[in-house]
């Protein structure tokens, strides 16, 4: 459960840290429709979104774009500079989006093969080569490996059933 949750973690950092980096900042320069992910958390009753694009060339042939993000109060007029605000909330959403994308692959656990493989049995080790070790060694690392969330209950019961046969 533990590294359930470290993984999880783990993810949703690296969920936002793109969100933001790659999708607000990066690709929100480019296409800022993306920033209208952001309206509804920032902006109030009677307030909009205004995106501004700048495309700037510090050299023949190269173009950088950057974008302004202002409020805008629908009866007043009044502008406020809310680039970094709209940025982070927008950033917030798609890495909540790729969190959610991410999950599945952070909720599979390791299947039994490898988690045999890893500690020096399964096809890749002969007999000859792998110390024998008793029944009850073998039941205990089993138990060991359930326990720490390293296989399913089903494939404990099928390794313990074929423990048991074998003595």
């Amino acid at each position: 459960m533990k590294r359930f949750i470290a993984k999880c973690v783990f993810g949703l950092g690296v969920s936002f840290f793109c969100g933001y980096f790659i999708v607000s900042v990066g690709l929100g320069a480019a296409f800022p429709s993306l920033y209208k992910a952001a309206g509804p958390i920032v902006c109030g009753d009677r307030q909009r979104l205004e995106v501004v694009q700048h495309r700037h060339s510090w050299r023949p042939g190269a173009v950088m774009l950057t974008a302004t993000i202002y409020l805008v109060d629908e009866s007043t007029g009044k502008k406020e500079n809310r680039t970094a605000m709209v940025k982070l909330a927008a950033g917030a959403v798609y890495g909540l989006g790729i969190f959610v994308l991410l999950l599945p692959l952070l909720c599979r656990r390791t299947p039994l093969a490898v988690v045999a493989r890893a500690h020096g049995g399964g096809p890749s080790a002969t007999a000859a080569s792998a110390p024998a070790r008793s029944s009850d060694e073998k039941l205990a690392e089993i138990k060991r490996l359930h326990e720490s969330g390293l296989i399913t209950i089903e494939e404990y019961q099928q390794k313990k059933a074929e423990i048991l046969r074998e003595i």
